[in-house]
């Protein structure tokens, strides 16, 4: 599906993904695949092919097969383009007509093909590799700034982002409108925060009906200080109407939902905050309180930007992440940024021991000593590391967490695409899924494909990994039906549709 990577000295026939895969596994290490799920390329197209510049070389690269027209140097139009778009006047940063983001164009999940597309990619991978999870990077919207003179980008104001065409002639299909919506129409910013939802639960869904054992996570947005929940409090409103939770109003990514919904697995927030700047390390510390108390009953393990921080301060945050939180949840675990740049340079580190000093850049094996023993020679790491019962981070070999409802799952999942009879696909058609048994039902939608799920239903059980269908389930579509008397829009079990299908539940 996806064409080799351009001026990469990659020697025939050698797999890359394949041999890291044998190496981790020989030594009982996973190997998650890492997906840049919407930003498919980042060089200027409008110059010849180079490492640093022009479009791919390769016809059948999807940036030139549904963003940019090499015959005509052009950004393709209509339903050829998949690329999200910004409307005029454009963002801070923002080229080609409103689809450039800095340095990279991204797909538009909004559009069905790109989803579907999206979706058949990562399956590739989970098909013909013996991978162990995929990690989903960039599963958002794009974030920039804004000039001045135009209105800031806030939970009221939304913004400017997500205008494919295709995804919003969906939109206005589905709602009865016309034109662009405002950036801040609340049934817009939905719609957009849907169609990214809608990916992750299809890439869930899909993925473990392959492989029940393989492990889903994501990369989240944890922007500045984080959003703070008081026990009894309402999580899910303190989210929605938090501008602290820029995840949620400015990119669309929603995973507090994904959370509760178990369309991920394992949720890991990329809490980057440097410990030796003032008032970081409590945005730090509000994000690890947030992400523990959220997990639902999913994993979380807390993503920390070591390259932004000194030695000393990667061990306290990584310390704090592992610790138990006010509520008493816990995380299973951390996850570093990265290997390449494991530590900077600190001026004035107040965390060196003793404080102040001017710490250099450690190398790589002093950054593994900082967490496996404390020291390195006469170099401490932490004030108590040579203390007689100091214990470092990871004196012993870190296990592999275990996930109940992977080893032992006592709920099963559903998926499927709605159809009318002439097979064509129900677009944002509900779906309730209802035990009979109990009369428990969960409703949501289908993307632009047709596709709907639900995750851990009752009813269901899982032998050997694969759900069956222990009870009867009661499924009931409804679709919006235009009544004849006056006019409004209304939901019924069984209707007749203004374009022309019909839907009825039944059992």
């Amino acid at each position: 599906l996806e064409p080799s990577p351009d001026f990469v000295g990659i020697a025939p026939g050698f797999d890359a993904l394949a041999d890291l895969i044998t190496t981790a596994h020989a030594d009982g290490i996973e190997v998650h695949a890492f997906v840049i799920m919407s930003a498919i390329w980042s060089k200027n197209p409008m110059f010849a092919p180079s490492p640093t510049l022009g479009p791919p070389i390769n016809d059948q690269h999807v940036f030139n097969q549904h963003a940019w027209n090499k015959t005509t140097s052009t950004m393709r139009t209509g339903s050829d383009n998949w690329l999200t778009k910004s409307l005029a006047p454009l963002p801070t940063g923002v080229t080609f007509d409103g689809q450039r983001y800095g340095n990279d164009f991204w797909l538009d999940f909004g559009h069905p093909d790109a989803a579907a597309y999206t979706v058949d990619v990562l399956m590739h991978l989970v098909n013909n590799y013996a991978i162990d999870g995929l990690h989903l990077d960039r599963i958002r919207y794009p974030e920039f700034g804004v000039p001045a003179g135009q209105p800031a980008q806030t939970p009221a104001n939304g913004t400017n982002v997500g205008y494919n065409s295709t995804s919003v002639a969906r939109f206005n299909t589905r709602h009865d409108r016309t034109g662009n919506p405002a950036y801040g129409d609340e049934v817009w910013k939905q719609w957009r925060r849907h169609q990214v939802s809608n990916v992750v639960r299809r890439v869930y869904l899909n993925a473990i009906a392959a492989k029940p054992q393989l492990k889903i996570s994501g990369a989240l947005i944890a922007t500045g200080s984080g959003p703070i929940c008081a026990p009894g409090a309402n999580c899910k409103t303190i989210w929605e109407s938090n501008i602290r939770a820029e995840a949620y109003w400015r990119v669309y990514q929603d995973w507090r939902s994904w959370t509760e919904e178990g369309i991920l697995d394992i949720a890991i927030p990329m809490n980057y905050k440097r410990e030796h700047t003032p008032g970081q390390d409590v945005m730090y510390n509000e994000w690890n309180e947030w992400t523990k108390n959220q997990r639902y009953n999913r994993s979380t393990v807390i993503g920390i930007g070591n390259f932004l921080n000194a030695a000393e301060g990667n061990v306290r945050q990584v310390r704090r992440a592992l610790a138990t939180s006010a509520q008493g949840n816990n995380s299973d675990g951390v996850v570093f940024f990265s290997m390449a740049t494991s530590n900077v340079a600190v001026t004035a580190n107040p965390w060196s021991v003793p404080p102040g000093a001017t710490t250099p850049i450690r190398s790589f094996a002093d950054f593994a000593r900082s967490l496996t023993t404390g020291k390195s020679g006469a170099t401490l790491f932490e004030p108590n590391a040579n203390d007689t019962g100091y214990q470092a981070i990871f004196s012993q070999p870190a296990t592999i967490p275990v996930h109940s409802w992977k080893a032992a799952p006592l709920k099963g999942h559903l998926k499927g695409f709605a159809r009318r009879a002439n097979n064509t696909v129900l677009d944002t058609a509900n779906v309730t899924i209802t035990n009979l048994d109990n009369n428990t039902a969960r409703t949501g939608a289908t993307d632009g494909g047709g596709f709907y799920g639900g995750v851990d239903r009752t009813g269901i059980i899982s032998r050997q990994g694969r759900a069956r269908v222990r009870r009867r389930l009661f499924m009931c579509l409804e679709r919006r039906c235009r009544s004849r008397h006056d006019g409004e829009s209304q939901s019924r079990n069984s209707c007749t549709g203004h374009d022309g299908y019909s839907l009825a539940c039944s059992a």
